[in-house]
C-alpha cells in the first residue's frame, strides 16, 4: 500500500539494429540476450529479443555444519534457469505522433528452486526439509492504441492477457488476467487538466494441491475488478502553487465498493526551491490464500525445535487501509549540488493477522501456532528520507540517501493467544551512496555502499551489515563494451531477513564479467 511500481521500455524506434550481450560469473551463472531492431515500414518500428538467464542458489539461514567452532552455511536450494522470448512494434499511424499503436508480448519458461520444512502429519512431531524444481512457463500479450485530439485532449486503450503457469510438488497452479483500462485527459475548463478513464480487470485461476498439508477451498475460481478514476490538476496561484485532486473507486469480489482519494499539493518557492506534501488514502484487498486456504508448515528455527504453524483463511475479511501524509522540501543551491528531505506518517487500519493460541504438544520441544486470520491489527508508522546529488567535478559524481522509519502495530486478540504479525519487522535506519567516476573518456568506475539496520523485533538474528557493489566499465567505441562487475563485496554471505514459515536465504559475495556488442 506504500508504493509504486512503474515500468517503462524504450519504444522500438529507440532500440534499432543488433545488440549481443553475454556474461558469466561466480552467482549469475551466465546471462545472455539478443536483440534485433529495425524498420517495417516508415513510421512502424520492431523489436525481437530472446534471454537466457541461469542463477547460482545462495546460501541457507537454517542448515549449516560446523568446522572448527564456525558454523558453514549449506547452499540453498534456491538455484534458477529461465529462457525468455518476445518483441514490440510501435506504429506511428499518420506520422505526426497524435495516432500511436504498439503491439508487444513475450513468452518465457524455467525452472526455480525451492525448499521447505515440512510437517508429517503420519509421523507425530516429525519434520523434514524438501527441495523441489518450480516449473514455471507464461506469456503476455498487450495492445495500446493512443489518440491525440489536440494540445490538451488524448486518450488511450490498453488492453492485455497474461498467463502464468507453476507446477510443484505442493500444487499446480494456473493464473490467467485479463484486463481492460480507458483513460483520458482533458482541460474542460482553463488552467484545469483533467485525467478520467476506468479499468475491467478478470482473473481465472485453477489449483491442484498435490500435498494433504496444502488445501484451496475449491480448484477454479473466477474473480473481477472494477474501477473509476479521476484526477484534476490547477493551480491554487498561478505558477506557484499547484494541486491535484482525485480518487478511485473500486469493486471487487472480496471487499465490495473501495474509494481511494488523494490530494496532492506543490508550492514553488523559486526556480530553485519546492515544497510538496500530499494526503492519500490506500486499500490492499485480500487474496486467494488469505480467504479460503489451509495448511500446515513448519517453524523454521536455529536452536533445533520442531514447531508446527496450522494456518486458516478466513472469508470474511476486510480490506487492510492505509492514510498517508507526506511534507518534502528539495532545492539546488548550486548547479552542481541539490538535495531534499522528505517525511511521512502512515495510519493502517484492518491489517490482516494471524490469531490463535500456542498449544504444547506432549513432546516437550515441539510447539503447535494456530493461525486464524482476522482483520485484528492497526498502527501507525513515521520517518524520512534524506538524499542528495553532488557533482564534485566534471568526471566525478555522488549521491547519496538515508532514512529511517519507526513502525508501530497492535494487535487485538485474547490473552495467551499469539498473532503473526508484530511491529519492528522492518530495519529502522537505511543508507546508500553511489560514487560514479569517469576515469577517462572510455573508462568508468562505479562504486555502490549501503547499511542496512538490524530488525528490531529479532536483533539476535543478525545486526545490521555492510555491503558494497562495484562496476568498473570500458567502451572503447560506440560498438563495444565490456564490464566487470563485483556484489556483496564486504561478506562471503549475510542475512537480509528472517522468516519463521519460509526459507529466507543469504546472498552471497559475487562477480560477474560481460561483453555488449551493438550495431
Amino acid at each position: 500500500m506504500n508504493g509504486v511500481i512503474n515500468i517503462i521500455t524504450k519504444k522500438a524506434k529507440d532500440t534499432q539494429g543488433t545488440m549481443i550481450s553475454t556474461g558469466a560469473g561466480s552467482e549469475d551463472r551466465a546471462i545472455t540476450s539478443i536483440r534485433q531492431g529495425g524498420e517495417i515500414q516508415e513510421n512502424m518500428h520492431y523489436r525481437v529479443y530472446a534471454k537466457q538467464v541461469e542463477r547460482d542458489a545462495m546460501e541457507a539461514n537454517h542448515r549449516f555444519i560446523e568446522q572448527h567452532g564456525n558454523r558453514i552455511w549449506e547452499e540453498a536450494h534456491d538455484d534458477s534457469r529461465q529462457q525468455r522470448i518476445g518483441f514490440r512494434m510501435d506504429w506511428d499511424m499518420n506520422g505526426n505522433g497524435d495516432e500511436l499503436f504498439t503491439l508487444q508480448g513475450d513468452y518465457y519458461q524455467g525452472n526455480s528452486g525451492f525448499s521447505l520444512l515440512r510437517i508429517d502429519p503420519f509421523t507425530p512431531h516429525h519434520s523434514f526439509n524438501e527441495a523441489d524444481d518450480y516449473h514455471i512457463f507464461g506469456g503476455n500479450v498487450l495492445g495500446r492504441y493512443t489518440r491525440r485530439y489536440d494540445e490538451d485532449t488524448s486518450s488511450t486503450l490498453q488492453a492485455y492477457y497474461d498467463s502464468v503457469n507453476r507446477d510443484s510438488l505442493i500444487t499446480d497452479t494456473s493464473i490467467h488476467v485479463f484486463d481492460i483500462e480507458l483513460n483520458n485527459t482533458c482541460s474542460p475548463f482553463d488552467g484545469h487538466d483533467v485525467t478520467w478513464g476506468g479499468r475491467y480487470r478478470a482473473y481465472y485461476d485453477e489449483i491442484d494441491d498435490k500435498i494433504v498439508q496444502v488445501n484451496y477451498a475449491g480448484e477454479n475460481d473466477f474473480r473481477n475488478l472494477g474501477a473509476i478514476f479521476i484526477q484534476d490538476e490547477f493551480d491554487l496561484i498561478d505558477d506557484t502553487l499547484r494541486c491535484w485532486i482525485g480518487t478511485k473507486l473500486e469493486h471487487n469480489n472480496y471487499t465490495g465498493i473501495e474509494h481511494q482519494p488523494s490530494v496532492r499539493l506543490l508550492w514553488t518557492l523559486n526556480e530553485r526551491e519546492v515544497i510538496w506534501g500530499a494526503v492519500s488514502r490506500a486499500t490492499r484487498t485480500p487474496n486467494r490464500t488469505e480467504e479460503t486456504a489451509q495448511f500446515t508448515t513448519g517453524i523454521h528455527n536455529d536452536i533445533g525445535l520442531t514447531n508446527q504453524v496450522l494456518y486458516y483463511g478466513s472469508r470474511n475479511l476486510e480490506g487492510e487501509n492505509v492514510v498517508a501524509y507526506e511534507l518534502g522540501y528539495r532545492t539546488q543551491p548550486e548547479d552542481w549540488y541539490s538535495w531534499d528531505i522528505a517525511a511521512f506518517y502512515n495510519e493502517f487500519d484492518s491489517l490482516i493477522v494471524g490469531n490463535g493460541p500456542v498449544v504444547q504438544m506432549p513432546d516437550a520441544s515441539t510447539l503447535l501456532y494456530v493461525y486464524n486470520l482476522d482483520n485484528a491489527q492497526k498502527g501507525h508508522s513515521y520517518g524520512f528520507e534524506i538524499a542528495n546529488n553532488v557533482e564534485v567535478t566534471d568526471w566525478w559524481e555522488i549521491s547519496s540517501g538515508f532514512s529511517y522509519v519507526l513502525i508501530f502495530l497492535e494487535s487485538h486478540f485474547v490473552t495467551g493467544q499469539v498473532t503473526s504479525g508484530e511491529d519492528d519487522t522492518s530495519p529502522n535506519a537505511q543508507f546508500y551512496t553511489h560514487s560514479s567516476f569517469d576515469l577517462t573518456d572510455h573508462l568508468q568506475l562505479d562504486l555502490f555502499g549501503r547499511f542496512v539496520d538490524e530488525y528490531p523485533f529479532t536483533p539476535e538474528l543478525e545486526s545490521g551489515y555492510f555491503e558494497m557493489n562495484a562496476r568498473l566499465g570500458y567502451r572503447p567505441n560506440e560498438e563495444w563494451e565490456f564490464a566487470l562487475m563485483g556484489t556483496n563485496l564486504l561478506n562471503p554471505s549475510h542475512k537480509e531477513a528472517d522468516q519463521f514459515d519460509l526459507h529466507t536465504n543469504r546472498p552471497e559475495r559475487g562477480i560477474f564479467g560481460q561483453v555488449i556488442w551493438r550495431h
